[in-house]
């Protein structure tokens, strides 16, 4: 059964890209997802001593009822909450909001602007707030997938460590040339990418732990290892491109781990590998695939071709784990199990007609490459679903 499942896979990641032009006028008024995201900030390891902490700046609520009046997610998009301790740093930080080093954006409630959580691999396209809530700024989002592997999550948001400015985790060099049009927007959307990779470092190494704790065959916890190796050398190219682009060298700070679970029953880690292995990294080795044959020839195309052929490895490893989950499960966990097999709509940016070459010489997928990509996607999922339930 995964033998069929990663051959239609296999199959699929091999189709070429199909070239289309986009919709100018749309293009022309749609959010850029990748135009919002920035490096992500270095975060203070503690509060300032001097801040002021006052009255709230905007009215309190209760805790459940919105942030503001009037977010309206659209486009798929699903609306959500986040909350985080005063003077903590957003995984992805506005250009120009950081001094010696720090994330410096904060209000006298120690809460950034809610315009600092948009970003191409937080999920985040909107947001609202901030309010101080129960001692933490609280913010209403709009946030949509991305195709960017398995988070790191923790309370239900991506873990994403700090930008820094360091040399040591770039990956070969490379020789990557863009358009002027597009490169500050490339560059950002590959720093984006490299800090989703070095977080799935991590998401990988808890999963390794967790299929300790459930007593999962030695094969499985094996090929986990190996994926959270892999994810390394992806996030080291992604930090070599934007290098390559922007001809800075940045890497990730340290991420912080306060908050994640390690103890999980079978049924949430069968839940999580359905929905971020088998769908989430099907969709990154097809997202792969697809950029890597838009791209121009060379070392990207290359690497590019490279990282799908593992994502594809990575989505092989959710579908054994709930291959092997399922038949211990009861009949209500097996059915949220297969649930989860669902690919929803993914995020990616509108690129106005004339630089939708430029975009994908660049490696990166615009919102009508993504759409295609859906579809594929869907179409293997369906095939392993039914496998499954089987």
């Amino acid at each position: 059964m995964i033998l069929a499942i990663t051959s239609g896979l296999a199959a699929c990641n091999k189709q070429p890209a199909v070239a289309a032009p986009e919709d100018a006028s749309t293009a022309a008024s749609a959010p850029t997802a990748s135009a919002a995201a920035s490096t992500p900030a270095p975060s203070a390891s503690a509060a300032p001593s001097a801040a002021p902490v006052v009255a709230d700046a905007s009215p309190p609520d209760s805790g459940t009822k919105p942030v503001q009046k009037g977010l309206v997610c659209t486009d798929n998009a699903q609306p959500g909450r986040q909350c985080v301790a005063p003077f903590t740093a957003p995984v992805t930080g506005m250009k120009g909001a950081m001094q010696d080093d720090h994330y410096s954006n904060y209000d006298a409630n120690g809460c950034f602007p809610a315009n600092a959580l948009i970003g191409t691999c937080s999920g985040v396209r909107d947001a609202r707030g901030p309010v101080k809530t129960g001692g933490k700024c609280c913010y209403d989002v709009c946030t949509v997938p991305v195709p960017c592997g398995r988070p790191m999550l923790v309370e239900g948001s991506p873990r994403l460590a700090p930008s820094a400015k360091r040399d040591d985790w770039g990956g070969p060099p490379m020789s990557v040339v863009a358009a002027s049009s597009v490169k500050s927007r490339a560059v950002d959307a590959w720093l984006s990418d490299a800090h989703m990779e070095h977080a799935s470092v991590a998401a990988f190494s808890r999963l390794s732990l967790l299929l300790f704790s459930v007593g999962a065959p030695s094969l499985k916890k094996k090929i986990a290892h190996r994926a959270a190796a892999e994810e390394v050398e992806h996030a080291r190219t992604c930090f070599a491109i934007a290098a390559s682009l922007s001809q800075e060298s940045v890497g990730p700070g340290p991420l912080s781990l306060a908050g994640m679970e390690l103890h999980a029953d079978l049924r949430t880690i069968a839940l999580e590998a359905a929905a971020e292995s088998c769908v989430g990294e099907t969709v990154a080795a097809l997202a792969l695939s697809r950029a890597a044959e838009a791209c121009s020839p060379g070392a990207l195309k290359t690497s590019l071709r490279a990282m799908a052929e593992q994502e594809l490895s990575h989505a092989e490893l959710g579908f054994r784990i709930v291959a092997w989950a399922l038949p211990q499960l009861s009949d209500s966990a097996r059915e949220e199990v297969l649930g989860a097999l669902s690919v929803p709509s993914y995020d990616a940016p509108m690129i106005a007609t004339e630089e939708v070459d430029a975009w994908r010489e660049v490696g990166r997928l615009t919102a009508f490459d993504m759409r295609d990509v859906e579809r594929e996607a869907r179409s293997i999922i369906s095939a392993a679903r039914s496998e499954l339930s089987s």
